[in-house]
């Protein structure tokens, strides 16, 4: 590793932070708009 952290600590750290920006983006967004965009980006839709 190039920082010394184990793979195990970042993908944990990595996991928590998308779910706190999906809760940030939720309130701030409405579930509605989040999933619409979401699914616009990957090209779902």
């Amino acid at each position: 590793m190039l920082t010394g952290v184990p793979l195990g600590t970042v993908k944990t750290r990595m996991f928590t932070a998308i779910q706190r920006l999906r809760a940030l983006l939720t309130d701030q967004l409405g579930p509605d708009t989040l999933i619409t965009e979401t699914g616009t980006a990957r090209g779902d839709q």
